[in-house]
């Protein structure tokens, strides 16, 4: 704690007037990070398009990974002992959910379960991801990832495509 409140700044009773643990704050950076990333998200491609809509999906879930390694690993990665999932994801999967939904309601064609197939998308992107993090730290090779793994998603949702 001596470390977050001397960086800061701040007194520790100040940052107990605020936070009543380092989880809270942590919780609470998670929630902001993830609150500008779904802003950004919303001006994303119309339903119809589906394809493009699919690749903006990916997209802002690799932003999320590839984009500050780091603090992925700190905000989406909670220790072992705490047993818990975190919320941060469940946010992404309501957003590709919601995606799924209105891309049906815009009669795109052939669209999975959207709650099934928000979590396998959602966490399999961020499997495919951490994996080539591991790999390479230093997120060589983003644009040939991105590739596979949207060619992956278009499978798993289909292209939208309306010819038969």
């Amino acid at each position: 704690m001596e470390a977050i409140t001397g960086r800061a700044g701040v007194a520790k009773g100040t940052f107990y007037l605020y936070f009543s643990s380092r989880a809270q704050l942590l919780e609470s950076v998670r929630e902001r990070w993830m609150d500008e990333l779904l802003s950004a998200a919303s001006g994303g491609p119309e339903p119809e398009d589906w394809p493009a809509r699919v690749r903006a999906l990916v997209e802002l879930v690799a932003d999320l990974v590839l984009g500050q390694p780091g603090l992925h690993v700190g905000l989406l990665h909670p220790p072992a002992r705490s047993g818990r999932p975190v919320a941060a994801l469940g946010r992404l999967e309501e957003l590709v959910e919601r995606s799924i939904r209105e891309a049906r309601a815009a009669g795109v064609p052939d669209l999975p379960e959207p709650g099934s197939a928000a979590a396998f998308l959602v966490h399999g992107v961020h499997g495919v991801l951490d994996r080539h993090l591991q790999a390479q730290p230093e997120g060589a090779g983003r644009d040939r990832l991105m590739e596979e793994v949207a060619r992956l998603a278009e499978r798993l949702l289909g292209s939208g495509d309306r010819r038969a």
